[in-house]
């Protein structure tokens, strides 16, 4: 489609207009986004950066928590007893502390834990979903 458009009467027969629907749209969303208004511009700023906080704020818990977790399977393993009870008079790390659960003195360690264990379980599930896919290929999602 070529982006001339005839003319019709009273114009002459031979008259063209060229048309650029694309620039003339571009150049509106430009033109609305200089008329904003600059205490909406930091207000939408604002909510961003909140977002993203929140956002790093619940990965950094959930994956201190996964590496929480890890550390309570792995010293119940240890100990022999999923009972904390247990574990507290095995002195395992510091699951052994009464509040464990509550205690963040080493949470960094446990963050790292929980990303390695996050990464590994997301490799295994994919390694487990390539080889179903290789073996049986009824079983793989593919795409057109």
């Amino acid at each position: 489609m070529n982006n001339t458009v005839n003319v019709p009467f009273p114009y002459d027969r031979n008259s063209e207009i060229k048309i650029d629907v694309i620039s003339d749209t571009n150049s509106h969303k430009n033109i609305y986004m200089w008329c904003i208004n600059p205490i909406i511009k930091f207000i939408i700023v604002l909510y961003q950066i909140l977002e993203s906080l929140i956002i790093l704020g619940t990965s950094f818990f959930a994956s201190v928590y996964t590496g929480k977790s890890f550390l309570y399977l792995y010293c119940s393993v240890r100990c022999g007893s999923l009972s904390h009870q247990y574990i507290e008079d095995c002195d395992c790390y510091n699951v052994s502390k009464h509040n464990f659960w509550y205690y963040y003195d080493s949470c960094i360690r446990e963050f790292f834990i929980g990303v390695i264990v996050i990464i590994l379980i997301y490799s295994v599930v994919n390694c487990a979903y390539f080889c179903i896919c290789k073996c049986k290929s009824k079983y793989c999602i593919t795409s057109n």
